[in-house]
């Protein structure tokens, strides 16, 4: 996927590939907390690493989140269902990390 040498796309998408190999792993051991936590991440580092890709940077996660939207979603590049899990996990995520 990631054939133009950007180290740091590179970068974010193996942090993605971690992540959800980390989430499988929470999965199995009950702890759907930290799971939704990995999930998430995977999706914000590989959504990351696609829009650096394309010549995008951000600071925060809101951004990245608006340009997900905007540049992938809007164009029909992935699946509005896509978006639609992207903005479940963000929720859910904010959900389990901040809310007691």
């Amino acid at each position: 996927m990631l054939d133009s040498g950007s180290s740091a796309a590179e970068y974010w998408w193996n942090q993605a590939l971690e992540c959800l190999a980390a989430a499988e792993s929470e999965y199995e051991a009950d702890r759907l907390s930290f799971c939704v936590n990995r999930l998430y991440y995977a999706a914000f580092y590989s959504v990351t690493s696609i829009l650096l890709e394309r010549g995008m940077h951000f600071r925060k996660h809101s951004g990245v989140r608006s340009a997900f939207h905007r540049e992938l979603v809007k164009t029909g590049t992935v699946g509005k269902e896509s978006g639609i899990l992207y903005d479940q996990l963000f929720a859910d995520r904010q959900e389990g990390d901040y809310m007691p």
